[in-house]
């Protein structure tokens, strides 16, 4: 039995910070000696176990990204036996979670634009923690064009969907949607064709749709609501992100087999048209035939 007593701070001002090693020598071959460590008050001078995120600022979504906790270190020499991670903030509507966290590194999931956080504890061999290291991330959108779809139930299937143009719902190859992910629209190459690049078919999105370089013309947005696999009535919301920037958003309650006209985007002025009409009974639910 081992008793500390470190000094007790006389005010609330007053900074008592103590340490002290206690080392402990037997026959034991495999642990001789033993060194505890004896922390009071906040340890005063000790040197704390340093956790160190290598931490991206600018991740594009979506992406799965490798968080990279491998320079944490102590300053006193003693080894890194436990790493920490925890997904502190994300934004609105997303889904992301890290995965794979048992070691130095971990694995975070960017569905949608918008600021994550993560922080990093880490433990040395004798429990020592450290204070908490912070990667905050901003996701910006590289495509020139990116629209995300999320809705706020966990079952509903709801579909985004661009319109090249005045074609109409469901036209091949002119609304990029489920049945039509990835059209040839325009003729230079596949920098202005478009691509749905998550459809969550049973959940609460995100969906997003994306064209790196558009050609110039007018793109309306629309959202289908598929099926409510017992979900009923949503709250589905649109974000236009523009260059990479937050131009509008959307929000509106739907039924199932409703259409709603979100707005349009109008290339290369860079700007959203409102249209944000209520919503109305879809007479068409798939592709045409090729």
């Amino acid at each position: 039995l081992i008793t500390y007593s470190p000094p007790v701070p006389q005010t609330v001002d007053e900074e008592i910070g103590d340490n002290g090693t206690f080392v402990i020598y037997s026959d034991d071959p495999d642990e001789n000696p033993v060194t505890i460590t004896l922390l009071g008050n906040g340890g005063g001078d000790f040197e704390y176990p340093d956790a160190i995120i290598d931490c991206p600022e600018e991740p594009s979504p979506p992406t799965t990204l490798t968080l990279d906790g491998s320079d944490s270190y102590d300053p006193n020499g003693y080894a890194i036996v436990d790493y920490e991670w925890s997904l502190t903030d994300l934004p609105v509507g997303s889904t992301g979670e890290l995965e794979d966290t048992a070691d130095n590194h971990a694995d975070l999931y960017l569905d949608i634009a918008g600021d994550y956080e993560v922080q990093l504890v880490v433990t040395n061999e004798f429990g020592v923690r450290s204070a908490p290291a912070t990667c905050r991330m901003d996701a910006i959108p590289e495509d020139d064009i990116h629209v995300e779809l999320l809705w706020d139930t966990h079952q509903a299937d709801l579909d985004l969907h661009m319109l090249n143009g005045d074609a109409e719902m469901f036209q091949r190859p002119d609304d990029v949607c489920w049945c039509n992910p990835h059209p040839d629209w325009g003729s230079s190459g596949s920098a202005d064709d478009p691509r749905l690049d998550i459809d969550d078919i049973a959940g609460s999105g995100p969906e997003n749709i994306n064209i790196t370089t558009p050609a110039d013309g007018e793109y309306p947005v629309r959202v289908h609501y598929f099926d409510d696999n017992g979900d009923g009535a949503v709250t589905a919301t649109v974000r236009f992100y523009l260059y990479g920037n937050l131009e509008a958003t959307y929000s509106r309650v739907m039924d199932r087999n409703e259409i709603w006209e979100v707005g349009t985007i109008r290339w290369p002025d860079a700007v959203v048209i409102d249209e944000d009409n209520e919503p109305y009974p879809a007479s068409v639910r798939t592709c045409n035939a090729d």
